[in-house]
């Protein structure tokens, strides 16, 4: 059956069966003019009693089939733009980017960078909570070790207790001694770093010092450890005692007294060279 539109006259095939007794509203495809179809409305057509012309099981009620040449040519014009309408986008900035990363991140490339991300953040969490790990964990310490990072606090909550200072007479010489214990007050484990003993008199001129490395490097939370050294008093002045800890022992000696540890040191080398000299000689 046949419609057409009552503004621009341009002809529609309908199924007669799609239009009920109360009518329809149709829309022209060409003009966009609205009008309601009532089924008396409806026009038959020659073709419809022809053999030759197959009858379409599902028509479209917007498809004109005017016998006009013009009108055939416009309407595959707005129909090929309506098409192309539904598979376009406008495509904003966010999605252009989105877009070229998914072309430059591979499934590989992702994977590389999440395990790089994963990687550099366990190293993180690992360095800056190395002296819980090896409170928890000592032999996390050798590992520290390797990477040559610091896992024990050097000195932190140590503190001196029952500090004693007596004068002794030593073949014909005098001496200062200096004792007491050193007690870790803290939580953690610590390293205890050299510890610089120095003699002062009134003027604050050092008179003896001493660096005593502890023979106990490290110190348990809640441990003690006893220390006792001697300094050379050379006056009968009164005298000031002066503690500190220090990073290492070449940083608290002065220059006179690390020229004369390595030239004993020097010594001590040279007396085990000629030992196995003249071991070897004997053989």
């Amino acid at each position: 059956m046949l419609i057409s539109c009552p503004k621009c006259k341009t002809v529609y095939m309908v199924n007669a069966e799609q239009i009920p007794d109360s009518g329809k509203k149709f829309k022209c495809f060409n003009c966009e003019h609205i009008w309601e179809v009532f089924p008396q409305d409806l026009i038959p057509t020659e073709s419809e009693k022809s053999a030759n012309l197959v009858k379409p099981q599902i028509i479209r009620p917007a498809v004109a089939i005017d016998n006009s040449d013009q009108n055939v040519q416009q309407m595959f014009e707005k129909m090929s733009k309506d098409t192309k309408s539904l598979f376009s986008y406008d495509e904003n900035a966010f999605n252009k980017i989105r877009r070229k990363l998914q072309v430059f991140l591979t499934p590989m490339m992702r994977n590389s960078i999440i395990f790089i991300f994963i990687f550099c953040f366990t190293f993180l969490i690992g360095y800056f909570n190395r002296y819980d790990a090896v409170r928890f964990v000592p032999q996390m310490k050798y590992f520290y070790d390797e990477l040559q990072l610091e896992s024990l606090y050097k000195g932190r909550d140590v503190i001196f207790r029952m500090m004693n200072v007596e004068h002794l007479d030593k073949r014909d010489e005098n001496f200062v001694e200096i004792s007491g214990i050193l007690t870790n007050k803290g939580k953690y484990k610590v390293e205890l770093p050299p510890i610089k003993f120095a003699l002062l008199n009134k003027n604050g001129t050092v008179e003896d010092s001493i660096v005593k490395k502890m023979t106990m490097p490290q110190l348990d939370a809640g441990m003690s450890s006893m220390f006792r050294v001697l300094l050379r008093n050379t006056t009968i002045d009164e005298k000031q005692v002066k503690i500190n800890f220090c990073k290492d022992i070449e940083s608290c000696e002065d220059a006179e007294t690390v020229a004369g540890r390595k030239a004993i040191e020097a010594e001590q080398q040279k007396q085990i060279k000629n030992l196995y000299k003249q071991r070897n000689y004997r053989r």
